[in-house]
């Protein structure tokens, strides 16, 4: 049904929002280059190597129901489009 699968794309996105908050630090630097503008960096850093392997690996495994969620969206999108 489409809310199963409402509730499934909000599962799927805190999933990936909490463990992007746990596996990884970012980090934002700035320097100046030699002709004194301003270079802006960020960091990426891996913190924890199992967690970032087993949500690839889930990912992968729900891959066909993410799939099938963007092209629900897509029909969604061109059916508002008909009938507006």
């Amino acid at each position: 049904t489409i809310p199963a699968l409402r509730n499934y794309k909000e599962k799927v996105r805190n999933f990936i929002r909490a463990v992007t908050e746990r596996a990884y630090e970012l980090k934002e630097g700035r320097s100046w280059n030699s002709r004194g503008g301003q270079k802006i960096f960020v960091l990426v850093r891996k913190i924890d190597s199992y967690l970032e392997k087993l949500t690839e690996q889930i990912l992968d495994e729900q891959k066909e129901g993410i799939d099938l969620l963007d092209r629900l969206d897509e029909i969604r999108g061109i059916l508002i489009d008909m009938f507006a």
